[in-house]
């Protein structure tokens, strides 16, 4: 025991006089900045990097979508599109009521999701059971979608499934949009009562717009409002602004997509051309042009050119000051009659949907360098 406790005191003299001691001394770390490297933005060049065919399949497997030519709402991210899928949902005899007919039976599915379109893959985020919805719309901040089924008009927060709003009327029409702000939905009605109503989507308060027609809001900002009748199957174009309305701006045929411009002019594909139409009146700014989208910073239009040999070339272009400038074809003889053009945030790709020669519905990416 001595031993030990001698051997110890030496051991603790030679840390003494080393400098050393029992205690972790204080650690300097040396840290190395990274030297900041300015890379410059990656910028689009729109030159086609490769084409994806969209499987429509995944959101129409039985054909029963009510208007596959609007299916798809917009771009959730780059892989992703906001879509509404109808199919139908097979129930076992475990799911059926009590005393029912012991046999699988089959119901209606809506579902509100987005779809990757490289891989096929359909990410459900809203499925109603019996809901044969007519239309639909997703607010542009993403917490909504409103659908019309029948008579009545619901409204879903997308978070956890709940219904915030339904109106019911004697008969509303086949449109719901949604303001930019996404606090304001806009539906019409028909038969006695036609108008164009305003809903507040938090607190359920109504108010009209404009009555005396059958009103259908194309798009808004909540204060200009491009608005079509359907009549006989065409339909006619009128601008609400600031409380005056201008009417019959267009007619004879039927309209496509429609962007508000941040003049409160407004860009309408209208039967074969592109307009831009504002309180002066409708211009034709664009011939045989059968679908447009403009990139969400407003700086990048892309449109479908019908050519006179029948073949439809997707092109892009420069987008300033209602004028298109530096245009190129992104892809030549797409191969389909285009309904519909997309965009995602940063234009680095355009969703092309149409019918292909035999009328049915097709749709594929274009992705760019």
């Amino acid at each position: 025991m001595v031993r030990k406790v001698r051997l110890f005191c030496l051991i603790l003299a030679l840390l003494l006089l080393t400098g050393c001691t029992m205690a972790p001394k204080a650690k300097t770390i040396m840290l190395v900045e990274a030297e900041e490297e300015n890379e410059p933005a990656v910028e689009t060049s729109h030159e086609m990097k490769r084409t994806v065919q969209v499987p429509l399949d995944k959101i129409d497997p039985n054909g029963l979508h009510p208007d596959l030519k609007r299916a798809v709402k917009s771009f959730s991210d780059n892989e992703r599109l906001f879509v509404m899928s109808v199919r139908l949902n097979s129930l076992s005899t475990d799911q059926l009521p009590e005393g029912s007919v012991e046999q699988q039976t089959e119901r209606v599915l809506t579902q509100f999701g987005t779809l990757n379109y490289q891989y096929g893959f359909f990410d459900p985020v809203l499925a109603l059971s019996d809901v044969s919805a007519e239309c639909f719309d997703v607010s542009s901040d993403g917490k909504y979608v409103a659908c019309i089924a029948g008579n009545t008009l619901y409204v879903y927060r997308l978070s956890d499934g709940a219904l915030v709003q339904s109106q019911s009327r004697d008969l509303l029409l086949g449109r719901v949009t949604f303001g930019k702000d996404s606090a304001v939905l806009y539906f019409g009605t028909g038969g006695e009562s036609k108008r164009l109503e305003a809903l507040n989507v938090e607190d359920g308060s109504l108010r009209t717009v404009v009555e005396g027609k059958s009103y259908r809001e194309l798009v808004t900002d909540n204060s200009t409002h491009l608005l079509t009748v359907v009549s006989q199957g065409t339909e006619e174009i009128s601008l609400l602004k600031n409380g005056t309305i201008y009417e019959g701006l267009l007619s004879g045929s039927r309209s496509g997509g429609a962007e508000l411009l941040p003049d409160g002019m407004a860009l309408l594909q209208y039967g074969s051309d592109l307009f831009c139409i504002s309180d002066m009146g409708a211009v034709l700014l664009m011939p045989s042009c059968s679908a447009f989208a403009v990139s969400p910073d407003g700086g990048t239009i892309a449109y479908a050119l019908n050519n006179a040999d029948g073949t439809v070339d997707v092109c892009i272009a420069a987008w300033q000051d209602g004028t298109v400038n530096d245009s190129v074809v992104a892809y030549k003889n797409v191969g389909l009659n285009v309904s519909t053009l997309l965009m995602p945030e940063d234009g680095s790709r355009i969703y092309v949907q149409g019918t292909d020669k035999n009328g049915a519905a097709s749709a594929l990416v274009i992705e760019f360098q």
